[in-house]
């Protein structure tokens, strides 16, 4: 399996704003998965009150490409690295869903029979 992380900024049509802050535009960390053809996507933006910022998620989830790239699993990646942040695990989780998925959709509402898009 390939891991390739990046960083975007993606602009927003128009400014997001709440008390004292103000976004025209989202840095997000983007992980993508190929394995056989099959590719996963996933990303996070982070949460700016917890200090969690897409740089230290690309350096969180480098911190762990061995074994996603050694084919990490759905479970492994929910309880791989407790101090990783949530962003980066949803990110990857989701990327690593999506490629296992035969139609690209992340997996199912607990209790729901519906598949929901990642």
């Amino acid at each position: 399996m390939k891991l390739t992380v990046k960083l975007e900024q993606w602009p927003l049509k128009v400014p997001f704003r709440i008390t004292g802050y103000t976004w025209e535009f989202l840095d997000v960390v983007l992980v993508t998965l190929d394995q056989d053809g099959k590719v996963g996507r996933g990303e996070a933006a982070g949460v700016y009150y917890k200090n969690d910022k897409p740089e230290g998620m690309v350096r969180q989830i480098e911190a762990v490409r061995k074994a996603i790239e050694s084919g990490l699993t759905r479970e492994a990646a929910q309880n791989c690295c407790p101090l990783v942040a949530h962003a980066m695990r949803s990110t990857a989780r989701c990327g690593i869903l999506r490629q296992n998925s035969p139609d690209g959709r992340c997996g199912s509402w607990p209790g729901s029979n519906s598949r929901i898009p990642c």
